[in-house]
């Protein structure tokens, strides 16, 4: 009885492990699916990838933590928001963008949040940014004009107090192109470029609070996450970690689901299994920085 137990926590360990790893493949083979069909329309394809990782997230998440799309706002009620409107309609001359910033975001492809939505358009809603968790940027692939594209997105985001933001790539460039996009461009013809040591990042002190909490790309597996670069100089930066239990390498779905695990419990120790982050090992698969702590 007692090894039956013992093989019984053996294989649930290993299925819980292997599962997300199944899980990745089954969401990258849908993509390229939608693909022979979608891709002479990017924004359909992109919409099918937003409605893949929804469906996912209301099958992983606490039921007290809603899945939606739509935009955030700082108002309570939609008569605010309407007036605004109003006025971005008929004061085209003046500095609609300023004043449009404020109580409202760009379309957000994700928000997790709790509590009631402030006004429902079918699956379209406007949340109070008060209950927003997270806000999740998702790419079928990414270039260095849709990275900046991100960017200014969660600086308006940033501005309406949201905090933890995400961008989840089902078809992600490598390491040293994704982070070519924190620096100035360097060849006008190429958009894979090695950025050169001791390069300028674009982004400096104060810029972490808009800068995604951790970039997720299911096919190259990585989780790179914003972190203290300890060393010769101490840095902010980017940390890819490679975190094993039971002799298995966990998947980048399942540390995405526990980045937002700490987000939803409030805390960095999280205790829900099997997104708990407890490991047997921990390895830098790669790192960089951005300017000095």
């Amino acid at each position: 009885m007692v090894r039956c137990v013992k093989l019984e926590k053996m294989v649930r360990r290993k299925y819980d492990n292997d599962i997300f790893r199944l899980k990745a493949v089954s969401l990258l083979r849908q993509i390229e699916e939608a693909k022979e069909f979608l891709s002479h329309h990017k924004p359909s394809l992109g919409f099918w990838g937003e409605h893949l990782l929804r469906g996912f997230l209301r099958e992983n998440l606490p039921n007290d933590v809603k899945v939606t799309q739509g935009f955030v706002t700082l108002d309570e009620d939609f008569d605010s928001i309407r007036q605004i409107l109003y006025y971005m309609i008929h004061h085209k001359e003046d500095n609609v963008d300023c004043v449009f910033s404020d109580p409202i975001s760009p379309q957000c492809d994700i928000i997790l949040y709790r509590n009631n939505v402030v006004k429902s358009f079918g699956e379209i809603d406007i949340v109070n940014a008060k209950d927003v968790v997270c806000v999740i940027e998702v790419k079928c692939s990414i270039n260095r004009k849709g990275f900046e594209d991100v960017q200014s997105n969660f600086k308006r985001l940033s501005a309406m107090g949201i905090q933890n933001k995400y961008i989840f790539i089902y078809n992600a460039p490598k390491y040293d192109t994704l982070k070519s996009y924190f620096y100035p461009k360097q060849d006008k013809m190429n958009d894979e470029v090695i950025v050169d040591d001791g390069a300028k990042a674009l982004y400096d002190h104060g810029d972490e609070a808009y800068l995604p909490l951790a970039i997720i790309g299911v096919n190259q597996d990585y989780a790179l996450c914003q972190d203290y670069i300890i060393g010769e100089r101490d840095l902010f930066g980017y940390i890819a970690y490679r975190l094993t239990k039971e002799n298995a390498s966990l998947s980048c779905l399942q540390l995405f689901l526990s980045f937002l695990y700490q987000n939803i419990e409030g805390k960095k120790i999280v205790t829900k299994k099997p997104f708990e982050m407890k490991f047997d090992g921990m390895a830098c698969d790669y790192r960089f920085g951005l300017y000095d702590l």
